[in-house]
């Protein structure tokens, strides 16, 4: 695939700690590589543009939604057939971009899946993720190695076709569960590690929980997915069972949640895609 034929979007949002690693990783990539500078307030721009790169700059952080409304926008402008997107904290890494380059010949949606190899990745993360992908399974009743990972590559134009009713982190959830009820959509994943230190104290953000039960609700009428929702809404903890498997959720004041469960059936679920 040609350079033109493809953009690479970053969000960043205060990330001047990872840009002196992230930069120099992405420089085979550069002409393709735009950033979406949500707001910072730190040093991000000043690095992006010392560096070489382009940027477009929000004066006030608006979203991820209203970023990948801003990708597309600049994808279909310029032509491009594709767009990948990743992180800029270093938990996506650039290396692997040529790989999902390659997958998305074939399909309309790549999903980065990271739980090949769980031995370093902390309960409470193993926990949210198996919470994530269990959820679509609820839904659709498709066993999916990953569904929150935000290093994806897609097709413009079927992206474009999609109208989203989900904000902020959200829309990571529809556009997977748009791209499955799609009669014509193929989805294909790419290995990559999942970077955790499993010392660290990690919990899964207020808004990311509230997302992917918004977004679930509007294309289910599921009551226990439903109560549980409102529990969030008022910062609530809340159980549910998904599948036949149990999941707490602890609501950890000003952060979000931690999320818990039978690790040793979940380890079993991901490993069963090696």
């Amino acid at each position: 695939m040609e350079p033109d034929d493809f953009l690479i979007g970053i969000p960043v949002f205060n990330e001047e700690a990872h840009l002196p690693e992230l930069l120099p990783a992405l420089m085979p990539w550069q002409k393709s590589v735009v950033f979406f500078n949500d707001g910072s307030t730190d040093n991000s721009e000043k690095l992006i543009k010392e560096a070489g790169y382009r940027i477009i700059n929000y004066s006030e952080n608006t979203g991820l939604s209203q970023i990948f409304a801003g990708m597309l926008k600049m994808a279909r402008n310029e032509g491009r057939n594709r767009l990948i997107t990743l992180d800029s904290d270093m938990q996506h890494p650039p290396e692997f971009i040529g790989e999902f380059l390659k997958k998305a010949e074939t399909c309309s949606l790549v999903i980065g899946s990271r739980f090949s190899d769980i031995s370093n990745v902390p309960d409470t993360k193993i926990a949210s993720n198996y919470f994530a992908v269990m959820l679509t399974k609820s839904i659709f009743g498709l066993e999916l190695p990953d569904v929150a990972c935000g290093f994806r590559a897609f097709d413009v134009e079927k992206q474009l076709t999609i109208k989203y009713k989900t904000s902020r982190f959200g829309v990571i959830y529809e556009q997977l569960f748009s791209q499955i009820l799609a009669k014509s959509a193929k989805i294909g994943f790419v290995k990559i590690p999942a970077i955790y230190h499993k010392s660290d104290f990690y919990f899964t953000q207020y808004e990311e929980v509230l997302g992917i039960m918004e977004t679930a609700l509007f294309f289910s009428n599921n009551e226990d997915i439903k109560k549980s929702y409102n529990r969030a809404l008022l910062h609530e903890n809340f159980n549910i069972n998904l599948c036949g498997v149990n999941f707490s959720a602890f609501y950890c004041h000003g952060c979000g949640y931690q999320f818990s469960t039978d690790t040793v059936i979940a380890g079993k679920y991901f490993n069963s895609f090696n």
